[in-house]
């Protein structure tokens, strides 16, 4: 039978890398593969069934094929005859405090909000292919956390999309509490309703949809995460040391002073002009665009965790007038600075 997968998934392998060539990082995988060894699968023969090198889970800097990483695990749940697979590797691996998603930036959100939005830079940094945004409900005061299906709605992954809804439900405990619970979840990976964890027995569900999705209450977005523990000194040194070699932070920072001049800053490199931004362009990157973008990130933690006037955030980006700050925004939000506070409720910072 694993024989007969095998060529038929070698077949399904090669044409999806005909179209599209994505990339997860392999220790995403880590918590599956202690789970599939935990109930005994035949770890080896479904990983060599669907092209997934096994030795390279271990190194942290290691990528794999995300096809054949989503494909091991619905083998691995269709062989175990456990339809909650995902769900329960999950449960077994939670995240449990902020400091646990990554990355120091994580404790300083204000908001649950921003929380999210910090979230998907870091998945997306090791994954090529699932994009993840927060929609407005133009209906109810809610968004939508929305995660679009890595291959479209040619390949679903049940067991996958099992484990990223019950993840981001976790992160949004980190806000709201640890029984919280969203009223409406949407499911893509199936059209006709199929067995769920009796967690989610509550749950309105929509099926066959286009995306997973997740809605969340505006009260409950602008909710402070809880951390375990404050930010040290030693922490913050840290992450300048290691971010010191990262050129968004380097862009941030200069930001945040208030230098943001192109030739300022190839100046500070020792560079021309024209050869700065041929270095950025090896790093697919953009001087204006990755400033924008810094402001744009800036301007939402201060809208949404200070009082500050938008004269006096538009002053702190950097901007000229406060016209141009609102336009900027608009651009890249399609909602205006005033809007977006707006649309929380954010208890201001003394």
């Amino acid at each position: 039978m694993l024989g007969e997968y095998c060529a038929r998934e070698s077949t399904r392998l090669m044409k999806q890398a005909s179209k599209d060539l994505h990339l997860l990082k392999a220790n995403q995988l880590k918590p599956f593969l202690s789970m599939a060894k935990r109930y005994s699968a035949p770890i080896e023969k479904i990983a060599t069934a669907v092209g997934l090198p096994l030795h390279a889970i271990d190194n942290d800097d290691a990528l794999v094929g995300e096809y054949s990483a989503w494909a091991f695990i619905e083998e691995v749940a269709k062989f175990l005859k456990n339809p909650h697979f995902g769900f329960e590797c999950a449960e077994q691996f939670p995240v449990e405090s902020v400091e646990g998603l990554g990355g120091y930036r994580m404790t300083l959100a204000p908001s649950l909000y921003l929380l999210l939005e910090y979230f998907f830079e870091g998945v997306q940094s090791e994954s090529s292919t699932c994009f993840y945004r927060l929609d407005r409900n133009k209906e109810e005061p809610s968004h939508y956390l929305i995660r679009e299906p890595a291959f479209g709605l040619s390949h679903p992954n049940w067991q996958t999309e099992q484990y990223m809804l019950l993840v981001f439900i976790q992160i949004i405990r980190l806000a709201a509490g640890e029984h919280w619970l969203p009223k409406r979840i949407s499911i893509y990976s199936h059209k006709e309703p199929v067995s769920l964890p009796n967690a989610w027995a509550t749950i309105d569900i929509t099926w066959g949809a286009s995306y997973t999705a997740v809605e969340i209450s505006n009260d409950v977005l602008a909710m402070s995460p809880k951390n375990e523990r404050q930010a040290t000194t030693a922490d913050e040194d840290r992450d300048l040391k290691l971010g010191s070699l990262n050129i968004e932070n380097y862009l941030e920072s200069h930001v945040r002073s208030g230098r943001i001049s192109q030739e300022l800053a190839a100046s500070e490199f020792g560079m021309s002009l024209a050869t700065f931004k041929r270095k950025l362009a090896k790093l697919g990157l953009s001087y204006a665009e990755s400033v924008e973008n810094i402001r744009v990130r800036m301007a939402k933690e201060m809208l949404l965790g200070s009082s500050m006037g938008m004269q006096e955030i538009s002053d702190n980006l950097g901007y000229l007038h406060q016209s141009n700050f609102s336009r900027a925004f608009q651009r890249a939000t399609s909602v205006s600075p005033k809007q977006f506070r707006d649309n929380f409720t954010i208890p201001t910072k003394n």
